[in-house]
C-alpha cells in the first residue's frame, strides 16, 4: 500500500466513521456512480439486515445516519 503510515491511518479513520454515520451520511451521488454499487448493496443487506442494523438505506446501527 502507498503512503504507508497515513494511508493506514486514513484507512482506519474512514471505518470508524463509516460505521458510526452510516450510509446516509454519504452524497447520494457517490453511492450511484458505484460501478459494483448494487452488488455492494446487496451483500450489506445480507450481512446486516439479520442483525437489524440496516433500516433503509441506512448501515447504522445507531440510527444517527
Amino acid at each position: 500500500m502507498a503512503g504507508g503510515d497515513s494511508a493506514a491511518r486514513g484507512l482506519l479513520l474512514g471505518m470508524i466513521l463509516g460505521a458510526y454515520q452510516g450510509l446516509d451520511a454519504l452524497p447520494e451521488y457517490w453511492l450511484q456512480n458505484l460501478v459494483a454499487g448494487k452488488e455492494i448493496m446487496d451483500l450489506l443487506s445480507r450481512l446486516l439486515r439479520p442483525v437489524g442494523w440496516l433500516n433503509g438505506r441506512s448501515g447504522s446501527k445507531s440510527g444517527r445516519g
